[in-house]
């Protein structure tokens, strides 16, 4: 099973747990385990702080104001940018391309938790459609795989239009109607056939 660009939809079982209805995208799945970032779930923070605490240059008002996400439970100190690769510029600068410098997936999203990329975001020339993340979702060997058959997720494949879309709080319905599952007729109870 390889659930690489799919979403983990947290099934009611998760309600009491850091997950409790979130929407995770699975950057990266293989036989070692996964790589995922929540993508519905904002701080406290924008890009203005995270930009003033590391003494980058913004001064643009909309790039400061763009939210910060929590990515995960992983690591709730490091940064990550998550990125629609299709709108990543030609060329970030003079010396570099610009998809030299995020990790892509076979699925055109791209992930970068470097200083410089970050510098880019706040001078406006990096990726059009992005995420700024705190942290991040991961998984051993099997171990998302057992908590799928926990009923602890529903999957389906992932949409960069969800992932990006501006409405933060539509995310997850938006992928369950992806489905056609309402939600609040699942019950938290794991059946068995």
């Amino acid at each position: 099973m390889d659930l690489t660009h799919h979403f983990l939809l947290s099934m009611p079982t998760l309600a009491d747990s850091w997950f409790d209805k979130s929407i995770t995208y699975i950057f990266e799945h293989s036989d070692s385990g996964a790589v995922g970032f929540v993508v519905n779930r904002h701080t406290q923070l924008v890009a203005g702080d995270i930009y003033d605490q590391l003494k980058i240059d913004c001064d643009d008002a909309s790039r400061r104001s763009v939210p910060v996400f929590q990515g995960g439970p992983v690591d709730g100190e490091r940064g990550f940018i998550l990125c629609d690769s299709s709108t990543l510029p030609d060329v970030v600068n003079d010396d570099n391309a610009a998809d030299g410098h995020y990790n892509t997936n076979d699925y055109g999203i791209g992930v970068s938790s470097s200083l410089d990329r970050l510098e880019e975001l706040g001078s406006g020339q990096g990726p059009g459609s992005h995420l700024l993340l705190v942290g991040y979702a991961g998984w051993a060997a099997g171990q998302l795989e057992s908590e799928i058959a926990g009923n602890s997720w529903l999957t389906c494949e992932a949409s960069s239009d969800i992932i990006f879309h501006d409405e933060c709080d539509a995310k997850f319905n938006l992928a369950a109607k992806s489905l056609g599952i309402d939600f609040t007729l699942l019950s938290g109870d794991a059946g068995h056939a």
